[in-house]
């Protein structure tokens, strides 16, 4: 991690987003895809891996991606309240990447195998749900309301020019301290992690938009876990 100069491309990204909630498009770019592939997101499962479904907007059973295990974790809860007798042996919190998950979020949906109220399959849809404690921290602290933030600093970049943004408020402040500057830290901006995305499938004037997504601690921390006490990623179905 280095202080540098941006580049045109990320300037572009910090005066020209706009901090909005969008829907969620196909992602396309190879490049946006796998600056994602290294976040962790959770979802509720299980013992075998089949997700826990809520009823969305759209009225079609909805499976849920968590970016924070807090979230995860509360959903847990919910689901405990209403099986006590379970005991939580059929409740499980697994993990799987960001990539895999926006695939699933901007693909096809998948059908259930039940029968709805119209005579119709279901078909399940997918959704990430951003931070509860990071959206707080960009409504409250910085007056941005989105649904799935992510924050940064201009000049705060990679060694190859990347823009760095954190889905963590907490982890951009404790990365800055740590670099030893003597000036104080510029103003936090906040970005629509779905903004971000757009931006690098589409270019910002015809240039590729180079950014650096850094996971939360926290939610690396629960990923090794989970892996330690042997849940593995959810195994979810391939899109087709």
């Amino acid at each position: 991690m280095v202080m540098r100069t941006l580049d045109e491309s990320t300037k572009k990204l910090f005066t020209n987003l706009k901090t909005k909630s969008t829907a969620l498009s196909p992602v396309s770019s190879s490049h946006a895809l796998k600056s994602s592939s290294g976040i962790p997101v959770f979802m509720v499962c299980t013992s075998w891996g089949s997700p826990y479904m809520v009823y969305g907007p759209s009225g079609s059973p909805t499976a849920l991606y968590f970016l924070d295990p807090e979230d995860a974790h509360q959903m847990v809860q919910e689901y405990l309240q209403l099986m006590p007798a379970t005991g939580g042996n059929s409740v499980h919190i697994m993990t799987t990447s960001m990539e895999r998950a926006l695939r699933h979020a901007t693909g096809r949906n998948l059908p259930t195998g039940s029968i709805g109220e119209d005579g119709k399959v279901e078909v399940m849809e997918y959704r990430l749900v951003g931070s509860t404690r990071e959206k707080w921290e960009a409504e409250k602290r910085i007056g941005v309301e989105t649904s799935i933030p992510v924050f940064g600093v201009e000049g705060m970049n990679t060694k190859k020019g990347e823009a760095m943004l954190f889905f963590s408020r907490r982890d951009l402040t404790e990365a800055w301290r740590k670099l030893g500057v003597s000036k104080d830290m510029p103003q936090v901006e906040v970005f629509d992690f779905v903004q971000v995305l757009k931006a690098m499938d589409e270019g910002e004037g015809g240039e590729e938009v180079k950014v650096k997504f850094v996971p939360c601690k926290g939610g690396k921390v629960f990923k090794e876990e989970i892996s330690k006490t042997g849940n593995g990623k959810a195994r979810l179905k391939p899109m087709r």
